[in-house]
């Protein structure tokens, strides 16, 4: 049932205004998720950011005037710039195609963010010399062999309920596998299967730590 507001808002939706204000609204939010990924949740948006911030860069300044432009984070930075790079370009990509479906565009947002998200947490690991265990590795390989697979037969669909039913029709193709499954079948199995292996991967990815007390276990 939430298809159904989902695709009639995705499909109507071509107004430059909107989408003005969802790309500002998306990069508010993707500033303020950098400040509290950065800063490991400690970071307020508040009345008050403005002045804690100027007394943090005053403080920096006077122990050195280039402590301002040392990140504290290195690692994490680097990557959080990548995440806000793709972001970015997203939004651009919104802005200038802004007459194409805006449902597909959400989801490609939330899935670009997630996958973000995901490289980030292994980066993180690895940077802090945590163990990917092999099992964690094989669940990730099954993820990403499923996930580009569906992005193959996704794009190549068999149907469109951007038009209507007749021209919809003219994306119709014969059913391939079993001569009973069409491309879009096939894209339901195997991004369904993409989600298994990827509840998998984030079930394993933190085995290393089981053993670990809380205490040493690394924050990021």
């Amino acid at each position: 049932m939430a298809t159904v507001p989902q695709k009639v808002l995705g499909t109507h939706i071509s107004n430059i205004y909107f989408w003005i204000l969802f790309t500002i609204l998306h990069i508010i939010t993707c500033f303020i998720l950098t400040a509290q990924l950065y800063y490991l949740g400690n970071w307020k948006f508040d009345k008050g950011m403005v002045r804690r911030r100027f007394q943090i860069i005053a403080n920096d300044f006077r122990s050195g005037p280039l402590n301002i432009l040392k990140p504290l984070h290195r690692g994490r930075m680097v990557l959080l710039i990548l995440g806000n790079i793709v972001n970015w370009l997203l939004a651009g990509y919104g802005l200038y195609k802004h007459e194409k479906d805006f449902a597909l565009y959400l989801l490609a947002i939330l899935l670009c963010n997630t996958m973000l998200y995901f490289l980030f947490y292994l980066v993180m690991k690895v940077l802090h010399k945590e163990k990917i265990n092999v099992q964690t590795i094989l669940f990730l390989t099954l993820m990403l062999t499923c996930a580009v697979s569906a992005m193959y037969f996704f794009i190549h669909k068999s149907i469109s309920w951007e038009l209507t039913p007749a021209r919809s029709r003219r994306y119709n193709q014969e059913c391939k596998v079993f001569q009973f499954y069409d491309y879009h079948d096939v894209w339901h199995f195997l991004s369904a299967t993409g989600m298994f292996f990827t509840f998998m991967v984030l079930l394993t990815l933190d085995d290393d730590l089981s053993h670990t007390h809380r205490s040493k276990i690394s924050v990021f």
